[in-house]
């Protein structure tokens, strides 16, 4: 059996249509969609703007996207992220040893007013300061192996006991206690 779609000489797949078809309808609603575009004999700058959407306030990179949001599109066979190619666009080089921040923190922003340049220590600031920093190290009883309280590290701290007859006053291993004694583990309690 063909598929449905005129002058389609494919073998059905599923729902009456060939796997191409099928796998367009799935994605875009309609199985005669076509998204590939060829760029041959375009400039990277022409290329760039194809993928630019909304131009107030964030310009929203409608191409591809890493795992992390951010745009990314091929220049000369490397894979470069869109708001690098905006800076170069329309400000110049990026010099060696900077990045280009956001000053939104919208990943798939490529709007040069809200781009700047900085370095990898300065991004990370920018971060920390607008609270957008994982916490991804929990420490102490918010850690999901914690096997002390913080009132049993400070007793265990205090007390003249064995790391023995600690550990099993404590039901964990001498070497949970012993860790915690010499403050290689619980580090922000005093």
């Amino acid at each position: 059996m063909k598929c449905s779609i005129p002058f389609c000489q494919y073998e059905v797949f599923a729902t009456g249509l060939c796997s191409r078809h099928y796998t367009a309808k799935r994605k875009y609603g309609d199985p005669t969609v076509v998204k590939q575009v060829q760029h041959h004999g375009i400039s990277p700058e022409e290329r760039f703007f194809r993928f630019v959407g909304l131009r107030s306030g964030c310009w929203k990179w409608i191409g591809s996207t890493d795992p992390n949001g951010y745009g990314r599109m091929n220049v000369s066979g490397k894979p470069i992220l869109a708001h690098r190619i905006s800076y170069t666009i329309h400000r110049g080089q990026i010099p060696k040893g900077m990045v280009v921040c956001h000053s939104c923190d919208n990943p798939n922003c490529v709007n040069p007013d809200h781009l700047f340049l900085g370095t990898q220590a300065d991004n990370v600031t920018d971060m920390h300061n607008k609270g957008r920093a994982i916490k991804r190290a929990l420490s102490g009883e918010n850690h999901g192996n914690a096997k002390l309280t913080e009132e049993a590290v400070k007793e265990i701290r205090n007390s003249k006991e064995s790391t023995s007859s600690l550990a099993r006053k404590f039901g964990v291993s001498r070497a949970v206690v012993y860790a915690a004694r010499e403050r290689k583990t619980w580090t922000h309690i005093p």
